[in-house]
């Protein structure tokens, strides 16, 4: 929602937030749960130990579905964290824009 928001606001596009409203008429939105955020803290002290931070809102995105699925992404944040998200059990697939 931020990047449809943000996309709206740089490029004084609404057809962004319409596209994200369609999008998400068709996903399920999952819950943040407390297991997903302690998969989540998981996931970012072992990146921690190789002295890499990962993005919270990205790394919750990542974690929260229950039970863990193959994650289909744009965000090249998620590709930089693939190592750790696959050793937390998310299989992580970066498309390409």
């Amino acid at each position: 929602m931020v990047g449809a928001y943000y996309a709206r606001l740089k490029r004084r596009d609404a057809g962004e937030r319409v596209w994200v409203d369609e999008l998400l008429a068709w996903l399920t939105v999952c819950e943040l749960s407390e297991e997903a955020i302690k998969r989540a803290a998981e996931v970012k002290a072992e990146a921690l130990t190789r002295g890499i931070s990962l993005p919270d809102a990205d790394l919750l995105i990542a974690v929260t579905p229950e039970p863990l699925v193959k994650l289909l992404t744009f965000d090249e944040d998620h590709e930089r964290m693939r190592e750790f998200l696959e050793i937390g059990g998310v299989k992580v697939l970066c498309l390409k824009k």
